[in-house]
């Protein structure tokens, strides 16, 4: 073997036991936190969906040594728990007022005014006709005057004399007063009677006065709610704080 093939060999040599001794250095020990972390398991989450008032902290250990629990759900029983409530919109009419969602209920299925809105603290199940399912709500009613309010088909509302000058909440207090199935109208059934005595020809309605706002029951956002007025030949629907005291006319 020649001096500079001998001289090659050597280096090479040379180069691998150094390349054994860097990767025998190495160390295998992951660096960082070395806690064992925990976190939600897939039963956890399930709960969350279907039992009430689930709060389960993450208590589960993850470790390479611990085994499946039994009791564990699958991602298909957590897709089939997750429910989307519609309610039964057959039944109620919605419209939006600012940020909120406003339902419109017809008569003989909830126990309170015509317009409420989601964040009523009325709009329970207690108020609403058993059976009927309200956005999500079952109702549990069994009995109560607001039941058989309904109008029949083509008859008319009836409306009460004026109950004088009050505020929005106060109106509804007043109509509830007079009896079974009083209440303070919607917007649209107030604007329909102003029209009816004040536009049409012949008239079909009186007893309200020309000039004078009248409360309806139809909320806008939290502290408004809808009035009507007619003026000067037309007939104007306005919102206003419920603080100010305007006249009340009832239907039934």
């Amino acid at each position: 073997m020649s001096n500079k093939l001998k001289t090659f060999s050597l280096y090479l040599l040379g180069g691998l036991v150094v390349i054994g001794v860097v990767a025998l250095a190495g160390s295998l020990t992951p660096g960082g936190n070395t806690s064992t972390p925990t976190m939600y398991t897939l039963s956890d989450i399930y709960n969350k969906l279907t039992v009430p008032a689930y709060t389960s902290s993450p208590t589960h250990s993850v470790s390479t040594t611990s085994s499946p629990l039994a009791s564990m759900r699958t991602l298909t029983e957590i897709w089939n728990a997750i429910v989307i409530k519609t309610g039964d919109v057959a039944v109620v009419t919605t419209s939006t007022s600012t940020n909120k969602l406003l339902l419109t209920v017809p008569a003989g299925t909830y126990l309170g005014s015509a317009t409420v809105s989601t964040t009523s603290t009325a709009f329970t199940s207690a108020n609403i006709k058993s059976g009927v399912d309200l956005f999500g709500i079952i109702g549990e009613l069994s009995s109560g005057p607001a039941l058989n309010c309904s109008v029949p088909a083509g008859s008319s509302l009836a409306w009460s004399a004026s109950q004088g000058s009050l505020n929005w909440t106060n109106a509804g207090i007043a109509c509830a007063a007079l009896g079974s199935c009083w209440r303070l109208p919607t917007i649209d059934e107030l604007v329909a009677g102003l029209t009816a005595q004040f536009v049409d020809v012949p008239s079909t309605e009186g007893g309200f006065a020309e000039g004078s706002y009248y409360w309806s029951s139809t909320e806008f956002g939290e502290s408004y709610a809808w009035y009507a007025i007619y003026y000067y030949g037309d007939v104007l629907s306005l919102s206003n704080s419920k603080n100010f005291e305007f006249s009340v006319r009832c239907v039934r």
